[in-house]
């Protein structure tokens, strides 16, 4: 037996709350992907000796990646972090980075 409609139904707040839980959706697929390519992309380069022209890869990469989340200040907060982390690996701690 389906309830009859409520003020709250009748004046679009249930499409609100559909309408948020779709964002919130979308906004953790953009996440979740965005952790996934940065950890790829990580994984890629992790290891290997860092010459000038790998540097110029997993840059041109990065952008790429950036890009194909259209520009989610997530995707290139975490791809940085990837970089970096492969930066003080190959040459060691930035001076001045946390806890090292």
């Amino acid at each position: 037996m389906e309830k009859a409609a409520g003020p709250l139904q009748e004046s679009g707040v249930r499409a609100v709350s559909v309408g948020w839980d779709r964002r919130n959706e979308e906004t953790g697929n953009l996440v979740k992907e965005s952790f996934r390519d940065a950890y790829l992309f990580y994984l890629k380069y992790h290891g290997k000796h860092m010459g000038p022209e790998a540097w110029e890869a997993a840059t041109r990469e990065l952008g790429e990646t950036v890009r194909k989340h259209q520009g989610a200040p997530v995707c290139g907060r975490l791809m940085l972090a990837a970089l970096i982390q492969l930066e003080e690996e190959e040459s060691g701690p930035v001076p001045g980075s946390i806890g090292r």
